[in-house]
């Protein structure tokens, strides 16, 4: 049996224009933390991984309420695309380095936002 969406979740799921604003924001906060040598500590949780984590589930979220009819291997394939094209950017820097499991926790917070998602 299927919980029915409150009301006031259907309005705020329906704001497609306001997801994707967040979404492109957080493109490009995520490609600038990712490429900058930031001498300043910035939020975190301590352990790399689990910012990627974080940060692909948020992306991945915030791609399924800004285009809800878009079919899930797009999104996972797109945002799975951004991870390694920020992996390869992060490659030809000095202070970076190319890493297959920033790419593999990129992929489960991929997963994570896939996962099961309540019907309208």
């Amino acid at each position: 049996m299927t919980t029915p969406v409150p009301v006031w979740l259907h309005t705020l799921r329906a704001q497609y224009w306001l997801w994707r604003l967040g979404l492109a924001l957080s493109v490009v906060a995520i490609l600038w933390l990712a490429t900058s040598d930031l001498d300043q500590s910035v939020p975190s949780t301590g352990w790399d991984k689990a910012n990627h984590l974080i940060a692909f589930l948020e992306l991945t979220i915030l791609t399924r309420l800004g285009w809800p009819r878009l079919p899930l291997p797009v999104i996972a394939l797109s945002l799975t695309g951004y991870g390694a094209l920020i992996e390869a950017v992060q490659s030809t820097l000095p202070y970076r380095e190319f890493s297959l499991l920033d790419l593999a926790a990129d992929m489960t917070g991929i997963a994570l936002g896939l996962i099961h998602w309540p019907k309208r």
